[in-house]
């Protein structure tokens, strides 16, 4: 999920990201940055145009890995007679295959005469064009559920997905039967339910619950009780539940290690030993992970490699904390990286905080130091998806058709931007 709630190279099928040179993003400042991206928000809001400035050049020294901070930035110096460096910037987006809107955007009102601008929304149109790939497998016809996490039981085929609206949780039979398989409650509230995962050895789905603005019945004056529930494979009834209130905003995805110890990422880093007295702790990180995202366990068992929505993706040795983020061939993105998986020796990830979203599959170093070349396997089509599950070289996922234009009256005119049918479409990664 994105941060709550919650943007060069031809289009290729196939397009393959070479080696050189590859440049792992810093971190350490990477929150402090969204102090001053508030900062630009006060000042765009007072109209002082030089303190927008000011801040955005600050947050994209900080994290300069940023999309969001880089287009913006290059918005105030195109309003601001700033030409060269507004164009410098949106020619690395493009090379990026990145793009936020920007022919349509008034901000860059005082550069639509310029041919060089002109060239650049040509290449953003070529490289940015959709790459489709995959096909639609179900749709499920209810506007109110905003989507989020799904996961698949190898045992029975069966695909779980849960709702951010309702808390419910939902299954498709290997047949395609939907029904409802449990629900997230806590002291007569629905949770939202986020990240999810299967723990086969010990017969359980693991899904994230989390307080959250979207959710029915939500009191924004109520602390956020974020946390883990266990729910039996067999039969949905709820066999475990570990929560928290004092881990900010909570806890989004997680992911289980084969000892059964779980791994969340939210606001902060968390870890659930199995035990008796079982608590949901913070795991210590040597760097900030910040805007924890997708995440996943390295198949030797000794990493996490989690996704920095806001940055890139960290990789964390279990042992002693020490992390470091991979780096990444020039004009290849990290940024925006949803849900995070294994396939076959790479990392496949929903990368749906780049405009358009794309689905990427990386090949990583042996060391887990570096991306080495990158395919995008669907880009840019128009249901744009959270998570993901893979069966087979498959990968089904989760996504939400755009809002209609005529929601039910009974749903609050505030959740009508976010209210699309949830489908699940399936596309090969090989």
């Amino acid at each position: 999920m994105p941060e709550p709630r919650r943007l060069l190279i031809a289009a290729l099928p196939a397009l393959l990201l070479a080696l050189v040179p590859a440049l792992a993003p810093a971190q350490s400042g990477v929150a402090e940055s969204q102090d001053y991206l508030r900062a630009a928000a006060a000042a765009q809001r007072d109209g002082d145009e030089a303190a927008l400035i000011r801040a955005l050049e600050t947050a994209r020294e900080l994290n300069p890995a940023s999309l969001f901070t880089q287009y913006n930035l290059a918005r105030a110096y195109a309003r601001n007679d700033m030409p060269e460096p507004a164009l410098k910037l949106l020619a690395d987006l493009a090379r990026a295959r990145v793009d936020f809107g920007a022919a349509g955007d008034e901000g860059f009102a005082a550069l639509r005469d310029d041919p060089r601008f002109a060239d650049i929304l040509d290449e953003l149109a070529a490289a940015t064009a959709p790459v489709p790939g995959s096909e639609l497998r179900y749709v499920v016809p209810r506007l109110d559920l905003v989507a989020e996490g799904i996961t698949r039981d190898p045992a029975t085929g069966r695909l779980f997905f849960g709702s951010m609206r309702t808390g419910e949780i939902f299954v498709f039979d290997r047949d395609g039967r939907l029904s409802k398989f449990a629900g997230i409650v806590h002291e007569g509230r629905p949770l939202a339910a986020i990240g999810m995962t299967v723990d086969s050895a010990r017969g359980l789905l693991w899904v994230v619950g989390t307080a959250f603005f979207l959710t029915e019945g939500h009191d924004p004056g109520a602390p956020t009780v974020s946390g883990a529930f266990g729910f039996d494979l067999a039969s949905g009834a709820e066999r475990e539940r570990y929560l928290r209130d004092d881990a900010g905003h909570g806890y989004n995805d997680l992911a289980v290690a084969a000892d059964g110890t779980l791994y969340l990422t939210g606001a902060e880093l968390g870890r659930l030993r199995p035990g008796r007295r079982a608590k949901i702790e913070r795991l210590e990180t040597a760097e900030p992970v910040y805007g924890s995202n997708g995440i996943v366990v390295s198949p030797d068992g000794r990493r996490l490699v989690v996704s920095a929505y806001p940055s890139g993706i960290a990789v964390i040795e279990l042992a002693d904390g020490a992390t470091r983020f991979l780096a990444a061939p020039y004009g290849l993105t990290l940024y925006g990286i949803d849900g995070l998986y294994w396939h076959e020796g790479d990392l496949v990830g929903v990368q749906n905080g780049a405009r358009p979203w794309r689905l990427m599959r990386f090949e990583v170093d042996d060391g887990l130091t570096r991306v080495v070349r990158a395919r995008t396997i669907e880009f840019g089509t128009p249901d744009v998806p959270t998570n993901g599950a893979i069966e087979d070289g498959v990968m089904h996922y989760v996504a939400q058709e755009p809002a209609v234009d005529h929601p039910p009256a009974h749903l609050d005119e505030a959740l009508h931007e976010y209210l699309g049918r949830t489908v699940i479409r399936s596309v090969a990664l090989d």
